[in-house]
C-alpha cells in the first residue's frame, strides 16, 4: 500500500528491477500489482485502519500527542491568560486517559509476570537441588538467581 501511496499505480516500466532472490520485493511487488487502480485517498484509509486494527494503542497515542501540540500552541498564543479552554480540558483528559490505558496495561503485564514467576519458582528450587544436594545454601542462592533473571 505504502507504494501505491507514494508513487501511485504500479508501472512495470519505471519500476526498478528485482533481484532474483529479493522476496520480499517481489512479495511487495505483487500485492502493489494487486492494488490495481486503487486512488491514493483509498490506500491510505485502508493503510491507517490496518495499523489502527494491528496496534490498538496507537490511536490514543496519537491523539493525545495531537491534542498535546494544540495545548502547547494554544499556550503560546495566550500566555498568562490562566484559564484553560474546553479545548485544553479535552486534551488534558485525553492525555489522562491514554496515561490510565498505558499504567494499566503495564499493570495487567505485571500481574502476569508474576504469576508466571510464581509458577515456575518451585521448577527452579528442583532445579537447584538436583544440581546442589549437599549444600543448602548453594540451593537458596542458584534458586533466588535463577528465578530473578528468568
Amino acid at each position: 500500500m505504502s507504494c501505491q501511496i507514494k508513487d501511485g499505480k504500479f508501472d512495470s516500466t519505471s519500476a526498478p528491477p528485482l533481484g532474483l532472490l529479493d522476496v520480499i520485493g517481489k512479495d511487495r511487488r505483487m500485492v502493489w500489482q494487486s492494488l490495481g487502480e486503487k486512488s491514493r485517498p483509498d490506500c491510505m484509509f485502508e493503510f491507517v485502519s490496518l495499523v489502527d486494527k494491528t496496534c490498538p494503542l496507537f490511536r490514543p497515542f496519537v491523539e493525545a500527542h495531537k491534542e498535546a501540540q494544540k495545548k502547547n500552541v494554544q499556550e503560546t498564543e495566550t500566555q498568562g491568560n490562566g484559564v484553560m479552554s474546553e479545548e485544553e480540558v479535552q486534551a488534558a483528559a485525553l492525555a489522562a486517559q491514554a496515561e490510565a490505558n498505558r499504567l494499566q496495561l503495564e499493570e495487567q503485564k505485571r500481574r502476569i509476570q508474576d504469576a508466571l514467576n510464581a509458577q515456575t519458582f518451585e521448577q527452579f528450587r528442583i532445579y537447584a537441588e538436583q544440581q546442589f544436594p549437599s549444600n543448602p545454601e548453594q540451593v537458596l542462592f542458584n534458586t533466588f538467581f535463577f528465578y530473578n533473571n528468568f
